[in-house]
């Protein structure tokens, strides 16, 4: 799976020693690749309704009320293939702030 698949998600675990949840997102495209951060925020927008929706806790049924009580993260991480360009940086920020006002940690990790 990858960020062209916007409806889907790329990846699901659970960190075993913090119980943190993450939702992965594949993301293997350069930055002038025409609509890639429309992609990257469908992307981001789908994981956030898998969560916002509670779909998240049919897998993990015990961590709602962990969630909900700060005990445990919920983490978009995002795996780039190719480091930001200032475009992408300054989109990937926002994001991080958007998600942070609702109790989600934006992780971006380069994969090469």
């Amino acid at each position: 799976m990858s960020v062209l698949e916007t409806n889907l998600i790329d990846g699901l675990a659970q960190v075993e020693k913090t119980g943190d949840i993450i939702l992965l997102i594949v993301d293997h495209l350069p930055w002038e690749e025409p609509n890639h951060l429309q992609l990257l925020e469908t992307k981001i927008n789908t994981a956030l309704n898998f969560v916002k929706s509670g779909e998240v806790f049919k897998k993990y049924p015990h961590e709602r009320e962990r969630v909900a009580n700060h005990e445990v993260k919920v983490i978009f991480q995002i795996a780039l293939k190719y480091p930001p360009n200032q475009e992408a940086d300054a989109f990937l920020k926002r994001c991080y702030n958007i998600l942070k006002s609702v109790d989600i940690q934006l992780e971006c990790r380069i994969k090469n």
